[in-house]
């Protein structure tokens, strides 16, 4: 068994996951060969074959765990790998009736909701070569009939509350993955529906003999909170592929949707004039020139007619205007008339004896062809550079980089060592390489996995346009999902929120807010700007701005200045509300202090019933935000028309309490383990080895430590008495107690102490900890709330009292304040906001929980004041 909810119910078994076994497919067909082996997964060497061994390095952390994975050829021939598969069983949930999270392989691919149903996935009506595009693998496996697939990672769980299960990999640019769901048989008296769920690592590349290949780390996670699984998921995938998540707010302009490929200088040069000329009301910071430049695709330097003077000149007007240059290219894609694919023909992926096509766009070639470019060719990767250098050179410091896929399809490379992964993260690299450190790189129909730690920012999910629905004269069978459409793009803004400053800055794609020369309706426009801002995501705006009105440039306004404000948290502020509701209403939640701002948006095309508008229970509607809402927002009606959005902002609606660790924590020392390293060092170091094996939980090493040590009431006062407090202590008290704030210390340590370092320091708190008594000079202990469901072990469950003060006021933001791993960590997995140092730092980075680092007390008053203190009107 691998994982298991600590927390349950008396009358529903635990939920967890259950391993299935290891598999492989090798051989160039991808499945000439294959083995499977049953197996616990466990740490340590499993041999699928004569040649091939895996090795698993496996973290668990009670409710989740994480296995590092490492494939090996030990023959003396070359061996070609397709893939690895790690398969998990969810169970004991008790659920028969399913839905999960499908996340599409890149930008555009679909990411959303549904049933897991028996029909499995369903079959791609057009082609590999066009599924491909879109997906992992251009032909789905045979033996895959009757799964649902995800890629990258999976959610399944039911409507409403309950358990849930997350399976992934920290993809870093070593390997795609794809998980495969499929759930248990059915039948009369089946109350519970197991679900198996595998996830396959595609290698497709050959090991020499001896040769050792890490692939990418997989996570597995069951839990209550979809979207506490995604947070921590996203959290630790960026610290496994070092995520550059600290770009400041990105706002601009964009040519694309007002100009499309009609797009020339004096176009630009007028709406530069405009946004200048409109500063004080339009806020934005960056002009970006998107396609319709290039003389054609592949020659990025060179212009064409429409822009006489060059991109130096645009870039230099750009800068002289006051704002940040922006320029589109397509790295990973040249057309047959390019001066790159005419001297260097060798440099595109193959296709057997031909180029591989990436595209078609009748608009790019004379016959609409372009061909994917191949990054395992060094001569390439240095022309990569080159370009990259010489465009920021020129002033473009902020790169949109389109059509990435094109680097990772399905074709023959120079180097077949290097999985298509690899091959796409070498490219990404090195236009960062010749971009320099400082330019922002934004992705953008790119396959997640191998940008992360590269891009600053990432389209996360199809175009916009300038319609609800796509508005093609002929839709390919099969794409509609994909294609540029102001609904879709929505659905993707909502369900990959979680990403935003964990891997990445989300790219929600261009606002679109005027009225004119659009076929969006105001409040389908309203609606799409709802989501950009809630979502705390990049705003950027894409009008001919001398059509916009003065209520059309107070929107765009309205969108920067809040999604500022919901941007301005560290790891995004922002939630969907019931991820895995059945409704045709998509819900998201963002929290910036006490503010708490929500959006309904309605994206079928019948009337729906929304939600209700307050915070909780007992919250109440504050104001509304009117700019993003449709005008009858006021009449607060359940049901909310199609295509339309609801904004509602709760100021100061919600309140905090705030929880703190005593030792080490509240005062600078640890008392019971200095007292133990001092005077009992034998039993304290044999103790703990047998704690550390998993022989005895925390509250017994404590009791067989401490109970009966002989340390009388006189010492001990002596010993408190050269206790400091932390240099905040008292600032954090005198804080929560002005600005009326609960503040208890949850100590896993005893109350005598607690009771006596308050009288010898003047200092007041509410707590609550183990009890301490004394036999004469011998300590007697007892716990003080011991919790069997936790994990921790601990005599005071830090977990079971956050989580019943949440049961007893709903709307508070729990604050969790700690530094030790053994007795904080569960309280910081409960906490909504997280401050941690020491051992706790450490172990939440590794189990993908995001914190706030702090040295001091004091550093902890400063960010609450800087978030709560003056939004809380107290």
């Amino acid at each position: 068994m691998l994982a298991v909810v600590a927390r349950t119910t008396p009358d529903r078994h635990a939920p967890r996951i259950e391993a299935r076994g290891i598999g492989a497919h090798c051989g160039p067909e991808d499945a000439s060969h294959g083995a499977w082996l049953a197996s616990d997964l466990g740490p340590g060497s499993h041999r699928l074959s004569e040649q091939l061994e895996l090795t698993i390095q496996r973290t668990d952390h009670g409710h989740a765990a994480t296995l590092q994975i490492e494939i090996a050829n030990r023959g003396e021939r070359p061996l070609h790998v397709g893939s690895i598969v790690v398969g998990f069983r969810w169970c004991g949930h008790g659920v028969s009736s399913h839905r999960f999270l499908r996340h599409g392989w890149q930008s555009w691919s679909y990411t959303g909701y549904g049933d897991l149903d028996d029909v499995g996935q369903r079959e791609f009506p057009s082609g590999a070569w066009l599924r491909g595009m879109y997906h992992c693998l251009g032909t789905p496996a045979a033996d895959r009939v009757g799964w649902h697939e995800s890629e990258t990672f999976a959610v399944v769980g039911a409507p409403g509350a309950g358990p849930c299960c997350l399976v992934g990999a920290l993809e870093t640019g070593r390997a795609f993955a794809i998980v495969h769901l499929r759930a248990g048989g059915t039948g009369p008296g089946v109350s519970e529906r197991a679900v198996d769920l595998d996830i396959e690592l595609r290698v497709e590349a050959a090991l020499a003999p001896g040769e050792r290949r890490p692939l990418e780390a997989v996570r597995v996670a069951v839990g209550d909170d979809a979207n506490a699984l995604l947070e921590r998921y996203a959290t630790l995938w960026g610290r496994f592929a070092g995520a550059r998540t600290k770009a400041p707010f990105q706002s601009g302009w964009c040519s694309w949707y007002q100009f499309f490929h009609r797009i020339n200088e004096s176009d630009l040069l007028r709406n530069l004039d405009q946004l200048v000329a409109h500063r004080d009301e339009i806020p934005i910071d960056l002009v970006q020139l998107d396609d319709g430049y290039q003389r054609t695709i592949g020659d990025w330097l060179e212009t064409n007619d429409k822009f006489p003077r060059g991109l130096a000149f645009v870039a230099e007007q750009i800068r002289a205007a006051g704002f940040s240059a922006g320029i589109w290219t397509v790295p990973f894609a040249a057309s047959a008339e390019s001066r790159l694919l005419t001297a260097h023909p060798d440099w595109a992926l193959a296709d057997g004896d031909r180029w591989l096509r990436g595209s078609f766009n009748r608009e790019w070639s004379a016959d609409g062809w372009v061909y994917a470019l191949d990054p395992t060719r060094p001569a390439f990767v240095e022309h990569l550079v080159q370009t990259y250098r010489a465009l920021v050179g020129m002033g473009f410091e902020y790169q949109k980089l389109d059509f990435l896929y094109m680097a990772a399809m399905q074709g023959l490379a120079a180097d077949p060592t290097l999985t298509r992964a690899m091959r796409l993260r070498a490219g990404l690299e090195a236009i960062r390489r010749g971009a320099g450190p400082d330019a922002f790189l934004l992705g953008c129909g790119c396959p997640m996995g191998p940008a992360v730690g590269v891009v600053d920012g990432m389209r996360i999910g199809p175009d916009v346009a300038p319609s609800w629905r796509v508005d093609q004269p002929v839709v390919i069978p099969g794409l509609e999902p994909m294609l540029p459409s102001t609904a879709s793009a929505i659905r993707s803004i909502v369900t990959r929120a979680f990403m935003h400053r964990r891997l990445w800055l989300n790219d929600p794609d261009c606002l679109m807010a005027r009225s004119r020369e659009t076929a969006l309706r105001p409040e389908e426009a309203r609606s799409l700007a709802a989501a950009i801002a809630v979502s705390g995501g990049m705003l950027v705006m894409s009008d001919d701005v001398g059509l916009l009105d003065g209520d059309e440039r107070a929107l765009v306004a309205r969108v920067a200045e809040l999604g500022r404000q919901i941007d301005s948290t560290e790891a995004g502020a922002c939630r969907i509300i019931e991820p895995f509701a059945t409704t045709s209403i998509s819900r998201l939640e963002s929290r910036v202090g006490p503010d708490v701002t929500r959006v309904d948006i309605n994206l079928g095309d019948v009337p729906a019933r929304s939600m209700t508008l307050s915070p909780g229970s007992s919250g109440g509607l504050v104001s509304a935000v009117a700019e993003l809402s449709a005008p009858d927002f006021v009449d607060a009606s359940p049901d909310l028309a199609a295509h339309v959005s609801r904004v509602s902002q709760h100021r100061g609606g919600r309140a905090l309490a705030v929880f703190c660790d005593f030792d080490g924590t509240f005062s600078q020392l640890d008392v019971g383990s200095t007292l133990a390293r001092r005077h009992l060092p034998d039993r304290r170091k044999a103790l703990w080895q047998r704690y550390e094996i998993g022989e005895i939980d925390a509250w017994q090493y404590a009791e067989l430590l401490f109970d009966g040590f002989e340390y009388g009431p006189a010492a001990l006062e002596t010993f408190l008495a050269g206790i400091d407090l932390d240099p905040g202590a008292r600032e954090l008290v005198d804080w929560c107690g002005r600005h009326v704030v609960p503040l208890r210390i949850l100590s896993d340590g005893f109350d005598h102490n607690l009771d006596r370092m308050q009288v010898i320091h003047g200092v007041r708190f509410e707590y609550t900890a183990n009890r301490l008594r004394f036999d004469g000079d011998r300590w007697r202990i007892s716990p003080g709330h011991r919790n069997p469901d936790c994990d921790c072990g601990t005599g005071t469950c830090k977990r079971s009292w956050i989580e019943a003060h949440r049961a007893a006021h709903p709307d508070r933001c729990i604050v969790h304040i700690g530094n030790g791993r053994v007795s904080d960590r569960c309280g910081a997995e409960a906490a909504d906001i997280v401050f941690a140092k020491d051992s706790l730092a450490l172990d939440l980075v590794a189990r993908g929980v995001a914190h706030h680092p702090f040295v001091t007390l004091s550093d902890v008053v400063a960010r609450l004041d800087a978030d709560w203190g003056a939004r809380s009107g107290t």
